[in-house]
């Protein structure tokens, strides 16, 4: 019986957007059919859960601005920063060094949301320096701004706009966020030009003295970025003027190398820090005492995703599991087009940091009754044929908008991936629509 309930938890977690008739079909020899038995639909249920604290630290791309979603709630993405030592350090010789201008650079591939809404951005100074040697996560409290060097007023994210991203740049770079900063924060790194300690050269002193940044919007934006670290353009530059007026450029680049395994990889210290707010639709999605519900929530920027569990099913019996597929279709439309629906979604094992990836499923669509509808498709068949066996227990797993970060704490499995705003509303189990509803398919070869 435990190894049934494990194999139909199983189950449910696979998606698939095929005909029941066509499942599996390409996986065995045409001889083999007759003997296939289909085994269309079973119960199980659905349940919106809040989201755990997940790691967000050694992130390439992170996301950074304020998401007010009618549906889902409010989310702010703030971005804690260490940025690494200057190149075009001019000669001392060539003092006094006057700071003509000083701002931080970063490059962003996309944007969610509406870019008709200004942001206002400030950047502080960190509290304490960012240990690279430990793992973050998106609730870290420890690590806040606490002295402002830096803002950005009425900003609206024109992803088309060159931007001169450097000295003698007259051609400019688009998608680039450029934020003015203080020249009294720039002095405290001009003032080191040649000093014996070797503050700007030597990386443990360099980081010692200069602890970090923390750039974030306010909540009256609408919007949010996903901004890359590992850009050569996302940097902070100082432009100097030396005694004989020459410019020069300190680039502090915010990426550094890290040795992984066996080879060097570029990654970001960094953490991007999220704070929700959820909406009342959400919150009593999430406090709801029903055991299963009939409209199901994930959102990779309010932290909650969908819980499926497995009832207890009759005896299985002895068979191979040549396929088995679990479909969700979506619900309601992201009738907002500035929140788009996830490229995939990812099923875990458990609601925690170190969960482990049990499958993907890519957004597909199919036609139903003359409607299109979007699914999403997990495909499981080799971990229900273990749960058959009894060598995997499950009765219970998640569907998240996220690709986690692992357990290693010197690198992050999702650095180049990042946690984009992206949603979607689910058919639950209960739902009265049944053509939505989500089904679980097994084919299977009875073994005698």
């Amino acid at each position: 019986m435990k190894q049934l309930i494990a194999i139909l938890l199983i189950s449910l977690l696979a998606f698939s957007c095929k005909k029941s008739e066509d499942i599996g079909a390409n996986l065995l020899p045409g001889d083999d059919l007759l003997n296939v038995v289909s085994v269309d639909t079973f119960s199980l249920f659905t349940k919106t859960v809040s989201e755990t604290p997940f790691r967000t630290d050694k992130m390439n791309f992170n996301f950074l601005g304020y998401i007010n979603d009618a549906i889902f709630g409010t989310s702010n993405a703030k971005l804690a920063l260490q940025i690494n030592m200057p190149s075009g350090i001019p000669n001392d010789s060539l003092g006094p060094f006057t700071i003509d201008s000083v701002f931080l650079y970063l490059k962003y591939s996309s944007v969610y949301g509406d870019t008709t809404t200004p942001v206002n951005f400030t950047v502080k100074k960190l509290n304490v320096k960012l240990n690279e040697y430990l793992p973050y996560y998106s609730n870290e409290s420890s690590i806040v701004g606490v002295q402002t060097v830096g803002s950005n007023s009425n900003y609206y994210f024109e992803p088309a706009k060159a931007v001169s991203s450097g000295l003698n740049d007259t051609a400019g770079v688009s998608s680039l966020l450029k934020i003015p900063l203080y020249t009294s924060y720039a002095n405290e790194f001009v003032s080191q030009i040649g000093s014996s300690d070797s503050v700007l050269s030597k990386l443990s002193v360099f980081q010692d003295r200069f602890v970090g940044l923390m750039v974030e919007a306010a909540n009256s934006a609408n919007i949010m970025a996903k901004v890359d670290l590992s850009s050569s353009y996302s940097r902070m530059i100082i432009f100097v003027k030396d005694r004989n007026n020459t410019t020069h450029a300190l680039s502090f680049p915010t990426k550094f190398a890290y040795i992984v395994g066996n080879s060097v990889t570029t990654l970001s210290n960094s953490i991007n820090l999220y704070n929700h707010g959820l909406s009342s639709t959400i919150n009593n999605a999430v406090s709801s005492s029903n055991e299963s519900d009939s409209i199901v929530y994930i959102s990779g920027e309010s932290s909650v995703l969908t819980e499926v569990k497995f009832p207890t099913v009759s005896n299985f019996g002895i068979k191979a599991i040549n396929k088995a597929v679990l479909t969700f279709n979506q619900y309601q439309d992201n009738s907002n087009g500035n929140f788009k629906l996830p490229a995939l979604l990812y099923l875990y094992d458990n609601n925690a940091y170190n969960a482990n990836l049990l499958a993907s499923a890519t957004l597909d669509s199919t036609t139903i009754n003359g409607t299109q509808i979007y699914q999403y498709n997990f495909n499981i068949t080799s971990l229900i044929q273990r749960v058959s066996v009894g060598n995997s227990t499950i009765n219970k797993a998640y569907i998240s908008t996220k690709f986690l970060a692992g357990t290693d704490p010197n690198y992050n499995l999702a650095s180049n991936v990042g946690y984009a705003p992206n949603r979607v509303i689910l058919a639950g189990s209960t739902t009265s629509n049944l053509t939505l509803k989500p089904v679980l398919k097994i084919i299977y070869t009875p073994i005698n």
